[in-house]
């Protein structure tokens, strides 16, 4: 039989499953709720992180599951291989019954996986593309063609702001307000993930929701050790000249050049932290300097204990030992049982900057741990609160209007 003979007999096949088979839980719904997807493949899993980021930046809201793992610079994403020695396929899809079963493999057929899980929405996306951006873009279509619209898809601007010598660039994730009658006030995160793993997707949702209030929000890549090799080092450069480029090209892009912003989360956290203390003294504020810093449980004091090859050099980058009377005023954000940066470390970093007259208000998340809370997993009340301390304090300092109530 021809391949589109094939696809054609599959397509017959998947419309004649039962409704109940064919959507989530068997109900019409006018927006995606969250979701589990099963990738069934028999490749390595190359495209699954492809496939994450597109999903991702679509809006949907999704778990991938599964026994086998495929590392990415996120970490790891669960997917299952096809064959699999150690499971038979029955007890895989019990083992996992996702609410959606993604086949790229002849070793699973729609009928054997809707006899198991009569309540799953199956799709055949098999392809033999080995590149794995192709074969994420083939399943996302596949996926994007059934799945109820996502309530809310990101669509920023991507600007290189570096090329590396290697030949890779990168670049900024820009998402504008409608609109721009001035030079806007901007606000520039950081993604976490150790300095070795992460992305700038991380951030998403934040600079959607920023730029809606009128503020240029921008979510930054920088080296990382999964792409790079790298270590915090080479990091806090980057960091460094996104904030330059930012500047240089501020009328450009409708920013102040003298109302940018900083934040991010653990890793970004400490690299929004250098940027107003590493290179700034009681006497002068360097290039790179922000106006404004929302650390979110930042790592402020031992930032190298990670890297052994350059451990020597922990104190050059450590925000802690850098404060001074042109550090911007802060917010920063900690959970009382966070491992990575203890109660009393994110008081000194708060009684050094106000020992040098600078603002800074620190909150406490009681109970919570490192991070505050996980993008990647059901947002909860403490991601709500997170935003509500940064809207006040942007307020404050006059970067946006207050907003209006309930709003999320």
């Amino acid at each position: 039989m021809t391949r589109k003979a094939v696809t054609l007999s599959l397509l017959v096949l998947m419309l004649s499953l039962p409704a109940v088979a064919r959507g989530i839980g068997g109900r019409d719904r006018s927006y995606q709720e969250r979701f589990t997807i099963l990738v069934a493949d028999d490749s390595d899993g190359r495209g699954l992180f492809p496939l994450w980021q597109k999903l991702f930046t679509a809006g949907y809201e999704f778990e991938m599951v599964g026994p086998h793992q495929s590392r990415c610079r996120i970490g790891n994403l669960c997917f299952c291989r096809i064959p699999d020695q150690e499971f038979s396929i029955d007890s895989l899809l019990r083992k996992y019954p996702a609410d959606v079963v993604l086949l790229n493999t002849e070793n699973v057929t729609p009928e054997k996986i809707c006899a198991i899980n009569p309540e799953a929405r199956v799709i055949v996306a098999r392809t033999d593309e080995s590149d794995p951006e192709k074969m994420a873009q083939l399943w996302f279509d596949r996926l994007a063609g059934v799945l109820n619209p996502a309530r809310q898809s990101f669509h920023p601007e991507i600007a290189a702001y570096k090329t590396l010598p290697g030949g890779d660039s990168l670049c900024l994730h820009i998402f504008r307000p409608d609109r721009v009658r001035r030079p806007r006030p901007a606000l520039v995160y950081f993604f976490g993930g150790g300095w070795s793993n992460g992305t700038p997707v991380q951030f998403y949702r934040e600079c959607a929701y920023y730029a809606s209030q009128g503020i240029v929000a921008v979510s930054a890549d920088y080296r990382i050790a999964y792409t790079h090799h790298s270590t915090p080092l080479e990091s806090v450069e980057d960091a460094r000249d996104a904030i330059l480029w930012l500047r240089r090209n501020a009328e450009e892009l409708g920013i102040d050049p003298g109302r940018i912003a900083v934040s991010g989360g653990s890793a970004g956290g400490h690299l929004a932290a250098t940027l107003g203390t590493v290179g700034t003294t009681d006497e002068s504020a360097a290039a790179y300097c922000p106006d404004l810093m929302v650390l979110n449980y930042p790592v402020v004091d031992k930032p190298l204990r990670g890297f052994p090859s350059v451990s020597s050099r922990n104190d050059e980058i450590a925000p802690l030992y850098h404060v001074s009377r042109n550090t911007p005023p802060t917010l920063f954000l900690v959970g009382t049982k966070d491992h990575y940066v203890p109660v009393e470390v994110a008081e000194a970093f708060r009684d050094s900057l106000e020992s040098k007259g600078v603002e800074c208000r620190l909150e406490f998340f009681e109970g919570a741990g490192h991070p505050i809370f996980l993008y990647r997993q059901p947002l909860n009340e403490n991601f709500y609160r997170v935003r509500e301390l940064t809207d006040g304090f942007l307020i404050r300092h006059g970067y946006m209007k207050k907003r209006r109530s309930g709003l999320r």
